[in-house]
C-alpha cells in the first residue's frame, strides 16, 4: 500500500503563500491607474516572480496554477478582459525561467527533447502555421495574433511546464491534489449560488447576454467560480475522476472521508451546472475504469447499470419533475433544440468550407468579430472544440487534430493495459487515460478543455502519464484472482 506523505500539507501551504503574494501584486497592477506606478509595480513583480521561480523549484508552477483558477473571477467580476493575455504571457515566461533552472539543476534537457508529447504538440503547432500560410490571403492577421495562443501555442508551453516541474511521483500527486482542491473551491461557489442565491455582481451578470444561457426553461445553471456553466460542469466532472486514486489507495479514515465528501460536492456542483458534456465525461471515465479494474460479474453489472440508466433516461419520463434529471435526459433527445441548432450550424460550416478548404484562419472564430466583422467566422457560433478547429483550419486541420488525439488515446490505452495490474503505475495511468477521454467527449459540444482552468488538469495528466511509464512501479494492491479494486 502507498504511505501517506506527511509533508504534503506543509508543501502546499508554502506554495500557496508565495502564490498569493504574487496574486496581490498583479491585482494591484491591474487596477493601479498611474502610469509610473504601473511601470514600477510591473517591474517589481516581474523581478520578484523571476527570483522566486528561480530560487524555489515549484513556486512558478503553482503561482501559475493559482492565477488560472482566479482567471474566471477576474474576467467576470472586474471586466478586465486582457487578463487572459497576461496569463498566456506568464505561462511562456515561467517556462523560460524553468528551462534555465532545469538546465542548471539537471545539466541536460533530455527529458524535453525525448518527450513524445513535446514533439506531438510541436508538430500540431507547426502544421497549423503551415495551413495558415497556405491560406495567407484568406485570414485576418490580427485575429491570428490573438487566437494562436489557446489551442495552438499554449499546448507546447503547458507540456514544457509540466515536464520541467513534475519530476517525481510526489510532484505529480501534489499537483493533482492542488488542482482538485482548486476545482473544489470553484464548485463551492456554485453551491453558495444554489443555496444562498446570487450576489449583486452575479445578478447584474444574469441581466446581460450571459443570462440567456444560464436561465433556461425555468432552470438556473450555476457556474460557480468558472467563466460559465459549461466550464463548471466539465471541470468539476473531471475533478471527480481525478480524485478516485486518492480514494482507493491506503490512507487514514479522515483522509478517505474527506475525499468522499469532496467527490460528492464536485458531483452535485457539476449536476447543477446543467452541462450535459460533463455528464458524458463522468460516464466515459467510469466505463474506462471499469474495463481496466473490474472483472466478471462486477464489470458486467457496472457497465450494464450505466447502460440501463441511459435507457431509462432515453425512453421513460422517470424523474422528469426534477430539473437536473430533465437536463440530463435532454442529452438523449435527438430532437433537442440545441442539438438541432448545432447540426444546422455545422452544415452551414461544411457548405462554406467547400469554397474555403483551409478555413477562415487561426483566431477567426473569436476575434474576427473584432478585427474583421464582415467575415463568415465573425457570425459563426463555434459550439465545440472540433468545430472551432475545423472552422479555422478547414478539413485538413480538422483531420490532423483528430488524428493526433486518436494517436494519443490509442497509445495511452496500450501502455496502461501493459502495466502490472496491482501497480501504482497502472492505477495512475488509467486515471490519466480516463481524464483524457472525458475531456475529448466534452470537446464535441464545448471548448473548455483547452481553456483555463480546466486545461491545467488536461496537460498535467498527459505529461504525468508519460512520466509514469518510466517511474518504477510499486505494488499497491494485494494479489488476488479478481481485479485490484473489487
Amino acid at each position: 500500500m502507498v504511505r501517506n506523505d506527511t509533508s504534503l500539507g506543509s508543501s502546499l501551504f508554502s506554495i500557496l503563500f508565495g502564490s498569493i503574494l504574487l496574486t496581490l501584486l498583479l491585482i494591484i497592477l491591474v487596477f493601479f491607474r498611474i502610469t509610473g506606478g504601473v511601470l514600477l509595480l510591473g517591474t517589481f513583480a516581474v523581478i520578484l516572480y523571476s527570483l522566486l521561480t528561480f530560487r524555489f523549484k515549484n513556486f512558478g508552477y503553482y503561482a501559475f496554477f493559482l492565477f488560472c483558477f482566479l482567471y474566471p473571477s477576474i474576467q467576470l467580476y472586474t471586466g478586465f478582459t486582457q487578463f487572459g493575455v497576461i496569463l498566456d504571457s506568464l505561462l511562456l515566461f515561467t517556462v523560460f525561467i524553468g528551462l534555465v533552472k532545469y538546465r542548471q539543476d539537471v545539466e541536460s534537457l533530455k527529458d524535453v527533447y525525448t518527450s513524445k508529447l513535446f514533439w506531438i504538440w510541436t508538430i500540431w503547432l507547426v502544421s497549423a502555421l503551415f495551413i495558415q500560410a497556405l491560406n495567407f490571403d484568406g485570414v485576418n492577421w490580427m485575429s491570428f495574433i490573438y487566437g494562436i495562443r489557446r489551442v495552438y501555442l499554449n499546448p507546447v508551453g503547458l507540456v514544457l511546464l509540466n515536464i520541467i516541474f513534475i519530476r517525481t511521483k510526489r510532484d505529480f500527486k501534489i499537483a493533482l491534489a492542488a488542482v482538485i482542491g482548486g476545482l473544489l473551491l470553484l464548485g463551492l461557489v456554485a453551491e453558495r449560488q444554489s443555496i444562498f442565491g446570487f450576489n449583486s455582481f452575479e445578478n447584474a451578470l444574469l441581466s446581460t447576454e450571459f443570462g440567456r444561457t444560464h436561465l433556461i426553461a425555468g432552470t438556473t445553471r450555476y457556474w460557480g467560480g468558472f467563466t460559465d456553466a459549461a466550464g463548471s460542469g466539465v471541470g468539476l466532472a473531471l475533478g471527480i475522476i481525478a480524485a478516485i486514486p486518492f480514494l482507493v489507495t491506503k490512507g487514514s479514515l479522515m483522509k478517505q472521508t474527506s475525499v468522499v465528501i469532496s467527490m460528492l460536492l464536485l458531483f452535485h456542483a457539476s449536476l447543477i451546472s446543467g452541462t450535459r458534456a460533463g455528464y458524458g465525461s463522468i460516464a466515459i471515465g467510469a466505463i474506462l475504469i471499469a474495463l481496466f479494474y473490474l472483472r466478471g460479474n462486477r464489470q458486467f453489472l457496472t457497465i450494464s447499470s450505466l447502460g440501463i440508466s441511459a435507457l431509462i433516461l432515453r425512453f421513460t419520463n422517470f424523474g422528469n419533475g426534477i430539473g437536473v434529471i430533465r437536463r440530463v435526459r435532454s442529452a438523449f433527445n435527438p430532437q433537442d433544440e440545441s442539438l438541432l441548432v448545432r447540426l444546422v450550424n455545422r452544415e452551414k460550416l461544411n457548405s462554406w468550407l467547400a469554397n474555403h478548404p483551409f478555413g477562415g484562419g487561426i483566431g477567426g472564430t473569436y476575434f474576427d468579430r473584432r478585427f474583421q466583422p464582415d467575415s463568415f467566422l465573425s457570425t459563426f457560433p463555434p459550439d465545440g472544440l472540433y468545430v472551432q478547429v475545423k472552422a479555422e483550419l478547414g478539413f485538413l486541420g480538422s483531420y490532423l487534430f483528430q488524428a493526433i488525439l486518436l494517436v494519443i488515446a490509442v497509445y495511452m490505452i496500450i501502455k496502461a493495459a501493459r502495466m502490472p495490474k496491482n501497480s501504482d503505475s497502472r492505477l495512475w495511468m488509467t486515471i490519466c487515460l480516463a481524464l483524457f477521454a472525458g475531456a475529448r467527449v466534452s470537446d464535441y459540444a464545448q471548448m473548455v478543455s483547452f481553456q483555463f482552468p480546466v486545461v491545467n488538469l488536461l496537460f498535467l495528466t498527459m505529461v504525468g502519464f508519460e512520466k509514469w511509464e518510466s517511474w518504477p512501479s510499486i505494488e499497491i494492491f494485494e494479489k488476488k484472482k479478481s481485479a485490484p479494486l473489487f
